[in-house]
């Protein structure tokens, strides 16, 4: 998908918008007018019957000019945006308990200058790195890293309000793969459901909009996804991203994978 120059504007007024729920857990916002595609041909938002099947993208090409990005800032934003901790006032934080995953974010983090300090903790059943600035700080001076972050938006943002910056979505499949199986490695899953003897592929978070983004870097490599609500009285609303089907869980394997532990089976 690129950017093109627009033929027409036509000025319509103000429009009611409206927000459509499918049964994938998507959403999509449109006025009444605009058309979704049918088995039987486009039809507006006016005439759609509640349980009538829509067409959706099962895949996504890439930009025809893109950018590329250093390996490094693909995985180490990949691990920031799924485990780690850039809260205003604090030092910048990443914890895990797989030690292949706390070696990559510390090898990314060179790529800025930063040398990770691990700090292991019992009571907190995972190891932490900080990721210093490699410099006193002072005026007009930060973190190489806290600097990175905030400009692409995501510097002070809690868990539940993370996102996939725009830059992710510019890059080639080769490094959307990449930071897929690097966000994987952090709140997804990979596993064998015994009980229903069928693979079970899924990414968890409290941010709808990271959901929603990861959803559609999957439709780059040709993997689509189900969402899903699950409350918890006393929690908040928490989203599952779930890749259903051996077809469909194949590809995202073959194509993305998991890094670290959460791939090893």
């Amino acid at each position: 998908m690129v950017v093109s120059p627009l033929g027409k504007i036509i000025p319509v007024g103000v429009a009611e918008v409206l927000r459509v729920h499918l049964a994938s857990g998507r959403q999509i916002e449109l006025s009444r007018d605009q058309e979704f595609r049918t088995v039987t041909g486009w039809i507006s938002l006016r005439e759609l019957e509640i349980g009538q099947r829509l067409a959706i993208p099962r895949y996504i090409p890439e930009p025809i000019h893109g950018t590329r990005l250093a390996d490094a800032e693909i995985i180490l934003l990949a691990h920031m945006i799924g485990d780690g901790s850039c809260v205003k006032r604090q030092p910048i934080r990443y914890a895990s308990i797989d030690e292949e995953n706390l070696a990559a974010v510390a090898t990314a983090a060179t790529h800025f200058g930063v040398t990770a300090i691990r700090d292991e903790y019992a009571a907190a059943r995972c190891i932490t790195l900080r990721l210093p600035a490699p410099y006193r700080l002072g005026h007009g001076k930060r973190n190489p890293i806290a600097a990175w972050l905030d400009e692409l938006g995501l510097f002070g943002l809690r868990s539940y309000e993370k996102f996939v910056p725009k830059v992710i979505f510019d890059v080639g499949n080769d490094q959307v793969a990449l930071f897929l199986s690097h966000l994987w490695a952090t709140d997804g899953s990979v596993r064998r459901d015994e009980k229903g003897n069928q693979g079970r592929v899924y990414y968890t978070s409290t941010s709808r909009r990271l959901i929603d983004d990861v959803a559609i870097l999957l439709l780059r490599i040709g993997v689509h996804g189900r969402i899903k609500r699950v409350r918890k009285e006393g929690y908040r609303d928490c989203w599952h991203l779930t890749i259903a089907g051996s077809q469909n869980q194949a590809q995202f394997l073959s194509v993305a994978g998991v890094h670290g532990a959460r791939g090893a089976g």
